[in-house]
């Protein structure tokens, strides 16, 4: 399915270039200054002595060409590091979460930097959003509203937890988890990370679902199997929405962002079921919310047992966890049918001077808007583009309704047959583990654009997704089916020979679909 987006508003665009370690030309501020009513990133003493710079990150002398190292100190213990992430009000990735406490020391007041001498707008509900290529600035509930659209109002269970693991066994039960999880739900639900390493990564490299998906900040990739969502600015708006976007929300040991996030939706009255056991803020630290830690009252007390006790197996933990997800999905209300939508009549025109009226819905998707005029006309499907009449591409991967878009009945657009063929692609990742785990799984679909007279082992750039192992993918073909792709690969089609140019392999109708079969890259 093709990442979801927002409404297309109109965008509003902002220029500007960040500060210098924004872009990688000098490390990050390692301190924070209250200017009143919000903080800004100085640098402190000794980066100013190391790097010649002023707080603000102003050259103001040349960096001594070897500069002396402060003696290694012992790394603090486990836990230490959060309790200092609490004191200093900071996540993980030293990102400001709260306010410091009212007895905190605060820096000495500083005038304002001339370049920050503007009157800051009130910008603190505007979200930043990758809508089809375009940044645009929406307010917190639009954002979610059309995220919500675009995922057809499934429950949405997102992962939290730390960037790093304090103990393996917390790997192997997140691993355990994301199996069974997607195994049980993954036709019902979505699963959502914030596309960071530590537990997101691996529950994301262990997920059987195509029901993936990770909201990263606009720009950024996660890398991992399933979809990124570009939201957020930076990372605290990413977290803002993530906060607010999940139905369930899982924890996994972390620290006081994960803490935060936590409680975010626990008080806005989502279900936080914590992986009790794996420490942290999952077991009750960094100010977690404290009722979640109670297990609900439809839920069986020994399954809540199990998350806490750390006797128990990484099987009974999980399957304890799936049993408890199962029991909060039963009581939340079925999602109620899309509205049909109003009738639309859009007018189509070939360059040949025809001309066909496609009669659809304001919920109709635009790839159905492309299908059904291209069926009129008698176009190649995997070739026709509709463009409106500005010139301007209509973008079939938005993952918009004719509604969401705005396009009004009596919208004129030009179909337009290029050279370019547009194939369905089903990617599968094999799994090892233990019976009925092991096998191939679809982690991804989406659309690719091949050059229709160039054979496809020249085109593999586009067909293949980035590599890294040492044992190549192989391809195969299916018929295009409305239920979709199998979840499972069971030598469903037959193998494709990259000889072929792109027509010769799957058609230009859209009948034919692309499959990708990733191998195992290390030990089972």
């Amino acid at each position: 399915a093709p990442a979801p987006a927002a409404a297309a508003a109109a965008p509003g665009r902002c220029g500007g270039i960040g500060p210098a370690w924004t872009r990688g030309e000098i490390e990050r501020p390692g301190a924070t200054m209250s200017m009143g009513t919000y903080n800004v990133l100085v640098y402190t003493e000794e980066q100013q002595a190391r790097l010649g710079v002023d707080e603000q990150g102003n050259t103001v002398q040349a960096a001594p060409a070897v500069a002396a190292e402060a003696p290694a100190a012992a790394m603090p213990a486990q836990y230490e590091v959060e309790e200092l992430q609490v004191r200093l009000c900071v996540d993980e990735q030293v990102n400001l979460v709260h306010a410091a406490p009212a007895d905190a020391a605060e820096a000495p007041a500083a005038a304002m930097p001339a370049q920050y001498e503007v009157e800051a707008p009130d910008t603190e509900d505007i979200i930043a959003l990758n809508v089809a290529g375009e940044v645009q600035q929406l307010n917190l509930p639009q954002v979610l509203e059309m995220l919500s659209a675009s995922f057809e109002n499934r429950a949405r269970i997102c992962i939290l937890g730390g960037t790093a693991f304090h103990d393996p066994v917390s790997e192997a039960l997140t691993a355990e988890l994301s199996r069974r999880l997607s195994a049980q739900f993954g036709e019902e639900v979505i699963f959502v990370t914030g596309g960071m390493k530590g537990v997101q990564e691996v529950f994301a490299n262990n997920c059987l679902t195509p029901g993936l998906y990770h909201l990263v900040p606009i720009g950024q990739a996660s890398g991992f199997p399933g979809q990124d969502v570009e939201v957020g600015a930076d990372l605290d708006q990413r977290k803002k929405v993530f906060g607010q976007f999940g139905d369930i929300y899982i924890t996994i040991e972390g620290g006081p962002g994960v803490a935060q996030e936590a409680r975010d939706a626990f008080e806005r009255g989502a279900a936080v079921v914590p992986m009790i056991r794996t420490g942290g803020a999952s077991e009750g630290k960094m100010n977690f919310p404290a009722g979640a830690l109670e297990a609900p009252p439809f839920v069986a007390p020994e399954h809540w047992e199990l998350l806490k006790s750390k006797e128990a197996s990484v099987e009974e933990s999980a399957n304890a966890a799936v049993e408890i997800i199962g029991a909060i999905l039963s009581q939340m209300p079925v999602p109620q049918p899309l509205d049909a939508g109003e009738e639309v009549e859009i007018i189509v025109r070939t360059m040949a001077g025809h001309e066909v009226v496609v009669a659809l819905t304001t919920a109709h998707m635009l790839p159905d808007l492309v299908a059904t005029a291209a069926e009129a006309l008698g176009l190649p499907l995997g070739q026709t583009r509709l463009a409106l009449m500005d010139g301007s591409l209509l973008d079939t991967n938005c993952g918009l309704s004719i509604g969401q878009l705005g396009i009004p009945s009596g919208t004129e657009v030009s179909a337009i047959v290029v050279n370019m063929l547009v194939v369905r692609r089903h990617i599968y990742n094999a799994r090892g583990g233990a019976p009925p785990y092991r096998g191939s799984y679809l982690t991804a679909s989406d659309e690719v654009e091949l050059d229709v007279g160039v054979p496809l082992f020249q085109q593999f750039e586009k067909l293949l997704p980035p590599q890294t192992g040492p044992f190549p993918p192989s391809l195969a073909a299916i018929d295009a089916s409305p239920e979709g792709a199998p979840q499972k690969w069971e030598e469903h089609g037959l193998s494709v020979d990259p000889e072929l140019c792109p027509e010769e392999a799957f058609g230009d109708q859209g009948a034919v679909e692309l499959v990708v079969l990733m191998p195992m890259q290390g030990m089972d």
